[in-house]
This record gives structure tokens, C-alpha cells and sequence, in this order.
């Protein structure tokens, strides 16, 4: 009987810290910032034209990531990113590209002391333009073009651990972007968010 019973608590202890260790392999990142453009100025490109418009980026921005180390410091990261929209304005009206992007890349973790922490990040990104525009005197915005294309993003990050289990990141990314409206150029996101171990 006492066998049994050591045998039991053996086998539900190993079984507890394997489930804990496995279970910190994942997580989960949420972050929200916002977006620089490498361009003052654009091609707005309608109708043949090419015309220069000013550009700017507007609204949020933010990206969301769930990784698997598949090692004590490196992981694979599937992320969602919201780049924000692309406004410019020309003599025909107003021009909007909303930037939206889904990730796959590696992920290499590194130790800074304690409780600080650093990353690096590499991948590919299918990054997607919705494009709309509202002419001069027009009533409501109409769609204008869309566009979906493979791009490579990297980035770095720091993370401060408030517990085992959660961390706080401050991270800078790049990726290139282009689309019907704009020609290929590059975009800056700056964010500070939370992740959780699993």
C-alpha cells in the first residue's frame, strides 16, 4: 500500500513539473504603438497620374504573437500586425491604405540580467494594402485597389519580468510594404506591451 502511494506521488509530482515546464515554452504578445513611414512624400498614382501627394500613417497600431521555444532561447512566432493607414492627399481628393500583415518567423531570446531580458526577430510577413479613396466633393470613401505580397520584417525588443509568468516588452520592428497606390518603402513600428508564459 505504501508503494502505491509513493509510486502515485511520484508520478503525479513528475508529471506536474513536466506539464510546467512544456507549459512554459509558449506565449503570448500583445502590443500597441505606432507607426513611422520612410516617406515625406508620395506618388498617389491615380489615373495614370503621378502627381506628388503628402503622406502621413493615422490611427493605432499594433501587433500580436503567440510563440513555441522550441529551445531555451530561440522560438517560432506566428503574429498579426496592424501597421495602421497610409493617408495622402492630392488635387483629385484623398487617398487611404489601411496595412494589416500575417507573420511567420524565428525568435532569439537572450538573458540580460535577472530580470531583463532581450530579442531579436526575423521573418516573413504576407502584408496586405486595402486601399480607398474619396474624390473632391464625393459623399463616402470607395474602394480603389487592394494588394497582398510576401515581405520580410525584422525587429528587437527588451522585456522586464514583473513575475515568472508575465513580462513587459518595449519593441522596434521594420518591414517594407507597397502597394497599388505607393511605391515599395519602408515602415517603422514602435510599441510597448505584455506577454504571458504558458
Amino acid at each position: 500500500m505504501m508503494m502505491k502511494t509513493l509510486i502515485s506521488v511520484a508520478t503525479t509530482a513528475l508529471f506536474c513539473v513536466t506539464a510546467h515546464a512544456n507549459g512554459e515554452r509558449f506565449y503570448i504578445q500583445a502590443n500597441a504603438g505606432s507607426t513611422s513611414s520612410d516617406m515625406s512624400s508620395c506618388v498617389s498614382g491615380r489615373s495614370g497620374t503621378t502627381e506628388i501627394a503628402d503622406c502621413q500613417i493615422k490611427g493605432k497600431a499594433g501587433k500580436l504573437l503567440a510563440g513555441y521555444r522550441v529551445m531555451p532561447h530561440f522560438a517560432l512566432e506566428a503574429s498579426y500586425w496592424k501597421y495602421g493607414t497610409e493617408h495622402a492627399e492630392d488635387s483629385v481628393g484623398q487617398v487611404d491604405a489601411k496595412l494589416t500583415a500575417f507573420g511567420l518567423g524565428g525568435a532569439l531570446h537572450f538573458d540580460i540580467s535577472d530580470d531583463w531580458a532581450g530579442v531579436a526577430r526575423f521573418g516573413f510577413a504576407r502584408i496586405k494594402t486595402k486601399t480607398t479613396t474619396l474624390d473632391n466633393g464625393a459623399a463616402s470613401w470607395v474602394p480603389f485597389a487592394s494588394d497582398s505580397h510576401a515581405k520580410y520584417y525584422a525587429g528587437v525588443g527588451v522585456s522586464y519580468a514583473v513575475t515568472p509568468m508575465f513580462r513587459l516588452h518595449g519593441d522596434f520592428d521594420y518591414s517594407k510594404v507597397r502597394s497599388e497606390v505607393y511605391a515599395e518603402h519602408g515602415l517603422r513600428m514602435l510599441s510597448l506591451g505584455g506577454s504571458v508564459n504558458f
